[in-house]
């Protein structure tokens, strides 16, 4: 009859010439072709059950795992293979360890779980996979790995620490619940999306990355941890949004590529090292900043150079006095604008040369003075080493004359009568 098994060991060290597996074999056993040197295995679609070390240290060619197949554990253990197109649902751990894949190792989006040790960067592996069905990516997955496609992790996957780390990407789009440590660390990714359910960004999550694109927006994360970015390459605009409630010490300490970071969150502290010896030349903090000076990070020190080290010239907005005073600023190389309770929408224009203008509700802004009594003539050049005040008049104290032209800065409707 026709044959469906081969058994554990049953070729193995074996040399073919022109042998082909028959399209009857569904199952091959443990070690059933160990150190073989042949690429006229076919494609193995046909199999739906391959054994640990099955075709370990191997020669193939184009090879195909069908949806409804089992591998086992180094089933393809540093096999030379041309390419791969795997579509059962579950990449076994380490089933490909140490295998050098010539061209690409496809993977369907029939695939749900990722094992470790599968990809490295020793063996050039390069990876088709948008990973929008995937259930489970383990720790160091896709390590070193080149990606031809974009990627799209899904709200209720669990990715493993390091999983994408010194990975090459290209648009990433992430919607599952927490970035774990190392996630991204060291990666270079085109763009990056992160989804409405994404809460939490881990240490190190994207430490030494590179983040390409003009504007770089949280989602709606509520929790970053310490070195989140330290050290990244960001687009010029960097947005934490209002959901933000809490960040650890270093997030964006060393960071360069930014110039603009938008901080809407709520969270009341400055943690160590916020933004230490970053590239931002506009710094935007939107809570009431409370007195944290006592307040022990993630580095086991009382908080400390909280917003310094920036690029000379460059303006950092705090919503009030206290929160200045709070925050320890202005530095000795850059200006503080005190927005009493004004705000900058996310395509606010700043630029280094001169103070923005923001907005408040049901207030005109009536421009920056070097005095908190708004005293003297409103600045048009900040100089360092200096705090300005925004003044705003009420819109129910405004008055216009006929064919009066004035200039006003407000946010919400305006109704005239």
């Amino acid at each position: 009859g026709a044959v469906t098994t081969v058994g554990n060991s049953a070729f193995a060290n074996c040399k073919f010439t022109g042998f082909a597996l028959p399209t009857s074999l569904t199952t091959v056993g443990d070690f059933a072709f160990q150190n073989c040197e042949n690429e006229a295995f076919g494609n193995l679609e046909n199999l739906t059950s391959i054994g640990t070390y099955a075709f370990s240290n191997c020669t193939l060619g184009d090879i195909t795992i069908s949806a409804n197949a089992t591998v086992g554990e180094r089933a393809f253990a540093n096999t030379t293979v041309r390419s791969v197109s795997y579509n059962a649902p579950t990449l076994t751990k380490n089933a490909f360890n140490g295998a050098t894949v010539s061209e690409t190792f496809t993977l369907s989006d029939n695939v749900t779980y990722i094992g470790i040790g599968n990809f490295s960067a020793d063996k050039n592996d390069t990876v088709n996979a948008t990973l929008n069905k995937v259930q489970t990516i383990e720790d160091n997955a896709f390590k070193d790995t080149d990606f031809n496609t974009d990627i799209s992790i899904p709200f209720g996957a669990t990715v493993g620490n390091n999983a994408f780390d010194g990975a090459t990407l290209k648009n990433v789009s992430y919607d599952a619940e927490i970035v774990s440590v190392g996630t991204f660390k060291e990666s270079t990714m085109d763009s990056l999306t992160l989804g409405n359910h994404t809460t939490k960004l881990d240490k190190f999550s994207f430490q030494k990355s590179k983040i390409d694109g003009e504007k770089l927006t949280l989602g709606q994360v509520n929790i970053i941890e310490s070195y989140a970015f330290q050290e990244a390459i960001l687009p010029k605009t960097v947005v934490v949004p209002s959901s933000a409630s809490y960040y650890n010490n270093h997030v964006f300490s060393g960071v360069t590529g930014g110039e603009t970071l938008l901080v809407y969150g709520f969270y009341n502290m400055v943690p160590t090292a916020f933004t230490h010896g970053s590239s931002f030349k506009t710094v935007l903090i939107n809570a009431n900043i409370v007195d944290n000076s006592n307040v022990e990070y993630g580095d086991n020190q009382k908080a400390h150079n909280r917003l310094t080290s920036m690029v000379s010239g460059h303006i950092i907005y705090m919503t009030n006095e206290t929160s200045r005073i709070n925050a320890e600023v202005p530095n000795n190389n850059g200006v503080v604008g005190v927005t009493n309770g004004g705000t900058f929408p996310e395509d606010t224009v700043f630029t280094s040369e001169k103070l923005a203008t923001p907005t408040k509700e049901g207030s005109i802004f009536e421009g920056w003075y070097e005095s908190s009594d708004f005293s003297g003539k409103p600045v048009t050049t900040p100089v360092n080493n200096k705090t300005y005040y925004a003044k705003w008049t009420g819109m129910e104290n405004m008055s216009l004359q006929y064919k009066e032209t004035k200039k006003i800065s407000v946010s919400g409707n305006i109704t005239l009568s």
